[in-house]
């Protein structure tokens, strides 16, 4: 009885004629009456105000440009839970309307007023005391000479705002205030130690303001826990303990203990190399071929506790040579190295390095280095290895270059079978090894040319050297008349590619015959070598006649090679041993449109 109720009501037009005749009716509420004098409008007419408030308002404009507003207040004349009211709007062109609660999710409802609750600290985030410690000298226990720094927090969930309020907080056993610490959002610190007080004042309802005390302590004692509560209290409700948010538990004391985070530990790299290159936004390390760059690990501890029994690999790429490991590894082979660190303090480092040499000869394009880094200590949590691991990515590129060709040369041009080829070779730079084929007219190919020069010679690169080996052929070996011989040197370079070049000299011959000796003594000597030469492959016949031109024997007759072919004679006529006697003897030779002979004497 007695409380008060101001009504608003707010009227507008959201289609987009204006509305005729409109009239707001409200029955003044059940359990209140109408205050005299009360009722005020933006816009019309008041009819009447009690039992039923009556407004004619008239035509309201379109497009909700308008907005009428109507009020009045009641007293409440009966001690009652709610009071319920809802008006009515009328018009010409529209159906009725009921007035909606706007603080509702429902439409076309009554307005409900609900009796108001008192002050209230005893919600569940109303007043909570939460710690914060320091292990200031990092002996991972709660010892002397640690902090606790407190944070109070106070807020009034009740409707009603809350008076006189006050927080005392008693400075906790083995602990000592730290002078000048102490600070509050509202009110005044009347006292702080032993006991520490704050006057705070009126605190708002529903949660709309929040005052925060903060003071600091120093542990005096080596103890296993630090036990703090508060007590807030007002003249309107019953004193509130502080609360520990941290646990569910309602209304318990705030408990510190040190509890540290297990051993964390971060791997990180960084590569050292001759240059840094920009590509799409992006800096990454690149080094060059038989370049050495250095990695540098940074093992950290990131937790709380001492990390022990620390183990750290590393996986170096595959084509690259380790060296300079600093400090000393456990292990090392070809392609991993493994340090073992004994213990590592919070927040401590260690720094682990070593170079790496690319190959002289990397592939053509962008090559990756991927360096892996891994790091684990015995008592980590094994849920917390996300930062374990640490992949660095170094950048080599090569640019294809053309294969550089060797050079050749065979002198003379042309020559005659049995004369000599001169043949001279340049080698290029980067060249590994090289050899020299000849290729031969009936397709076989002679790959031993040059194989005592090429196995002893220590040739310059880019200059020309002559090889000592000299080729001399001694026949045609088809039926043309004059055959190429090609020369060509074959190199391999530094990169494996193949590279050629090729010469060729022309060979001739012409038709000739000659005897190694022009007296034959059959009967001591070695039988008589009977040469002769052709300017091609062709048949051609041998015989032996005396002096007044009778034939005495045939010799050969079959098909010859072009160029230089040998018939040995011993002296013999027939098969059975009969000797031709002493005498003068003329060897002829036939071969196509060609016709030789030579003399000679036999002498027994």
């Amino acid at each position: 009885i007695g409380d008060r109720i101001g009504y608003t009501i707010r009227v507008k037009n959201s289609g987009e004629e204006p509305a005729t005749n409109v009239v707001l009716t409200d029955s003044i509420p059940e359990f209140t009456s109408y205050i005299a004098n009360s009722v005020t409008t933006s816009k019309g007419s008041i009819v009447s105000t009690s039992p039923v408030l009556r407004v004619d308002i008239g035509t309201v404009a379109p497009n909700s440009s308008e907005i009428v507003t109507i009020t009045y207040e009641v007293d409440v004349i009966a001690d009652v839970d709610s009071v319920v009211n809802q008006g009515l709007l009328t018009s010409a062109e529209t159906p009725d309307e009921p007035t909606d609660d706007p603080d509702t999710p429902v439409d076309d409802d009554p307005t409900v007023t609900v009796d108001m609750a008192p002050p209230n600290f005893n919600g569940t985030a109303d007043v909570t005391l939460r710690d914060d410690l320091t292990d200031t000298n990092k002996d991972e226990k709660l010892s002397t000479g640690d902090r606790i720094v407190y944070t109070l927090s106070i807020r009034n969930s009740g409707e009603e705002p809350a008076t006189s309020v006050s927080l005392s907080n008693v400075i906790p056993v083995n602990t000592g205030y730290v002078n000048n610490s102490v600070t509050t959002s509202k009110g005044t610190v009347v006292s702080t130690s032993p006991v520490l007080q704050v006057d705070i004042g009126t605190v708002s309802p529903r949660g709309n303001e929040i005052v925060v005390i903060t003071y600091e302590v120093e542990v005096t004692a080596d103890i296993d826990s630090v036990i703090n509560q508060g007590v807030l209290v007002s003249t309107d409700t019953p004193d509130e303990p502080t609360d520990d948010p941290d646990t569910p538990i309602d209304n318990d004391p705030t408990v510190t203990r040190l509890i540290l985070e297990p051993p964390d530990i971060r791997v990180s790299q960084q590569a050292i190399t001759s240059r840094i290159d920009t590509v799409n936004g992006r800096s990454d390390d690149f080094a060059d071929e038989a370049e050495t760059y250095t990695i540098i690990l940074t093992i950290e501890n990131i937790g709380e506790t001492t990390a022990l029994d620390i183990v750290v690999r590393d996986v170096y790429p595959d084509s690259v040579i380790a060296s300079n490991i600093n400090p000393g590894a456990v292990i090392a082979d070809s392609d991993s190295i493994v340090w073992n660190i004994d213990s590592l303090a919070p927040l401590a480092s260690e720094q682990l390095q070593f170079d790496v040499t690319i190959p002289d000869i990397m592939p053509f394009g962008l090559n990756l280095l991927p360096n892996q880094a891994y790091a684990t200590a015995e008592n980590e949590d094994p849920d917390k290895l996300d930062n374990n691991t640490s992949i660095d990515t170094v950048f080599n590129y090569v640019e294809e270059t053309a294969v550089l060709l060797p050079q050749i040369e065979a002198i003379p041009a042309t020559i005659d079978v049995a004369d000599s080829i001169v043949v001279r070779v340049n080698v290029p730079q980067n060249t590994v090894t090289w050899d020299l084929w000849v290729y031969r007219a009936d397709n076989t190919i002679l790959e031993g040319f040059g194989d005592d020069y090429i196995s002893t010679a220590q040739i310059q690169p880019d200059t020309w050297s002559e090889v000592d080996e000299r080729y001399r052929p001694l026949r045609l070996l088809t039926e043309a008349e004059e055959e190429p011989v090609v020369f060509e040197i074959r190199t391999v370079d530094i990169r494996g590619r193949d590279a050629s070049a090729q010469a060729t000299v022309t060979v001739t011959s012409s038709d000739y015959l000659v005897l190694d000796r022009n007296a034959f003594r059959p009967d001591i000597e070695d039988p008589m070598e009977i040469r002769f030469k052709l300017s091609s492959r062709r048949p051609a016949q041998l015989d032996v006649y005396d002096v007044v031109g009778r034939h005495i024997l045939k010799l050969a007759e079959d098909v010859f090679d072009g160029g230089w072919n040998t018939y040995s004679w011993d002296g013999l006529i027939t098969g059975r041993g009969q000797k031709i006697g002493s005498g003068v003897y003329i060897v002829t030779l036939r071969a196509g449109s060609f016709k030789a002979w030579k003399k000679f004497i036999i002498i027994r």
